[in-house]
């Protein structure tokens, strides 16, 4: 009896401790979720905490370019800003985003513009690209 209820309670602690992954991402005043955008990027915020600035989750590229999770690391604040930046591993390039989300239509979107340093690149000047990125809620 004693082990049915420690397991049973390791496993009620676990479930409910589990962060959820696939959340869909609702409106500016709740960022963490999952957006999309038209050409098949992904990106996932698994924290986004005004208090602390806080943001993280992943990064990912179209299936057909590559299906690696990349880490993204950024800032978030009150006023619905936020900026993240990823370390494209293999890739010998950075990427950063800074924009801000707002509600277009009564739905939310987050517009970025973009900047990447790809230091495998000859010549040097097309090391350096910007442009400009939206996401909307999947």
């Amino acid at each position: 009896m004693k082990r049915s209820f420690i397991v049973i309670s390791l496993f009620v602690s676990t479930v409910f401790s589990m962060p959820t992954y696939a959340k869909k991402a609702t409106d500016c005043d709740n960022l963490a979720g999952v957006w999309t955008n038209s050409s098949g990027r992904i990106f996932t915020i698994e924290k986004a905490d005004v208090k602390t600035g806080e943001l993280s989750g992943f990064y990912q590229l179209p299936a057909s370019i590559d299906a690696t999770k990349y880490v993204a690391k950024g800032w978030v604040n009150s006023s619905n800003a936020v900026t993240f930046a990823v370390r494209w591993q293999g890739w010998t390039s950075i990427s950063s985003w800074i924009g801000m989300c707002n509600k277009v239509n009564g739905k939310p979107q987050l517009d970025f513009i973009w900047h990447q340093v790809r230091m495998n690149k000859s010549p040097a000047n097309e090391r350096l690209s910007t442009g400009s990125i939206t996401f909307f809620p999947k």
